[in-house]
């Protein structure tokens, strides 16, 4: 969720609405100010600068969270950290497009471990893959 101290731009909501056709702002805290629903890929350098929050209410968020999993947002933002501003900065990111759908998919723990160790996301290969976006390979591969 994006939640704005201050009301969004018009013409970024222009934006949101071309690039994947549609949006909703939503009442998030209890004085009523929006915030959109969405997917953020965090920048992998901007990583070392997110942070746990630590709060009460995390298991109540993460349970009302919890069927975006199955049935993600479409729009979806690219977010770095910005160090002169020491703030994060988004920007809008193509929708994902599928070109199959998944079957079963497994991890070992030992796949998991070192994707850990270097920072990264299984889910981060795995819509990779699915979009048919295999990086360089030989012919032979």
């Amino acid at each position: 969720m994006v939640d704005r101290r201050t009301v969004v731009d018009p013409i970024w909501l222009e934006e949101i609405e071309r690039t994947f056709g549609s949006y909703q702002l939503t009442a998030m805290p209890p004085t009523g100010e929006r915030g959109m629903v969405c997917q953020m890929e965090v920048a992998e350098n901007s990583r070392p600068y997110l942070r746990r929050l630590v709060h009460p209410l995390n298991g109540a968020i993460r349970d009302a969270l919890r069927p975006l999993r199955c049935h993600p947002p479409t729009v979806t933002l690219a977010v770095r950290w910005h160090a002169e501003h020491r703030g994060w900065v988004p920007s809008i990111t193509k929708p994902f497009q599928a070109t199959f759908p998944l079957g079963h998919v497994v991890v070992t723990p030992g796949a998991l471990q070192a994707l850990a160790q270097a920072g990264l996301l299984p889910m981060e290969f795995v819509r990779r893959h699915q979009s048919g976006d295999w990086g360089e390979i030989s012919e032979e591969d």
